[in-house]
């Protein structure tokens, strides 16, 4: 532990952008510790106090993604306002604003086959999702309780909304998308409410 709080507080971020960077342009596979730490202008003892593989680097690299996005619907759906579509609207601000300001190689690194196979393996994506699903479909539930979501299945709903907002956001910065942030966020803001609001009785 000492010699973790003798190291530079910019060590640890320099070799995941090193190995960020390496990924990349090399491959998960291709890319060894030692070029990593050449890259980062450490010591692989250095690397492996903070971390025990390069598989457990790359984890980390995943984790915090996921941590992000969760700490962002925790925050704006952790409870339910007389408007819940004003607080979607502001959770999709904040996930879009820090899809936009992330570095968006990491975010694309993540959705090659090479890495999804990984992450796949090791169950990452699959924990954090359900994760989030339980959260939205929490704050679902409170929404219809509430009277202001029409009546459906909040789990099934919320897993709905969890994969078509993430498929979405993931087709816009793989490039597969034909269109930018400030277009497609209303989109989906008007699709969710769609799903959601209580139909008018006529």
């Amino acid at each position: 532990m000492s010699n973790l709080i003798m190291m530079p507080q910019g060590t640890r971020e320099s070799i995941l952008l090193s190995a960020l960077t390496l990924f990349h342009e090399k491959g998960f596979d291709a890319t060894s510790v030692q070029e990593i730490t050449d890259a980062a202008g450490c010591t692989k003892d250095t690397f492996y106090l903070f971390f025990d593989t390069k598989f457990d680097l790359l984890i980390k690299m995943e984790e915090k993604l996921f941590t992000d996005i969760d700490n962002i619907i925790s925050k704006e759906l952790a409870v339910i306002t007389n408007d819940p579509f004003a607080q979607i609207d502001r959770a999709l601000d904040e996930c879009f604003l820090y899809a936009k300001n992330t570095n968006l190689t990491l975010i694309r690194l993540s959705h090659t086959s090479e890495i999804l196979g990984i992450i796949e393996e090791d169950k990452i994506a699959e924990k954090y999702i359900s994760l989030l699903v339980d959260k939205i479909s929490g704050f679902i539930s409170k929404g219809i309780e509430k009277g202001h979501f029409r009546a459906l299945n909040p789990k099934v709903y919320g897993r709905i909304i969890c994969d078509f907002v993430h498929q979405m956001v993931e087709a816009l910065i793989t490039d597969q998308h034909p269109v930018d942030f400030e277009v497609l966020k209303p989109e989906i803001s008007i699709i969710v409410r769609k799903i959601l609001e209580k139909k008018e009785s006529k």
